[in-house]
């Protein structure tokens, strides 16, 4: 099931729309609102949903799976990682 996307982002600020998306992200993870196993919405839905180009949602999420919050799933987007809630 696809996830719902509501961050509020914020384009003023110094920090980079990415971040503040992986940091959005990684707060549902740890809040448990996206738990272990969920899969994220595509690229393009998420890009359209919060009104950002689909660049900012990828290194967003290569952000996250460099950190290991989310893992790249073949044929399945992105999940988040077993054990990435703290």
């Amino acid at each position: 099931m696809p996830t719902v996307m509501t961050a509020r982002l914020n384009p003023a600020t110094a920090m980079p729309m990415y971040y503040q998306l992986a940091q959005w992200i990684t707060s549902r993870v740890e809040d448990g609102t996206f738990p272990a196993g969920i899969v994220l919405d595509s690229e393009p839905a998420m890009a359209r949903d919060l009104g950002v180009s689909r660049n900012t949602v990828r290194r967003a999420k290569d952000h996250l799976a460099n950190k290991r919050i989310i893992r790249r799933a073949k044929g399945i987007r992105h999940v988040v990682s077993e054990g990435a809630s703290r």
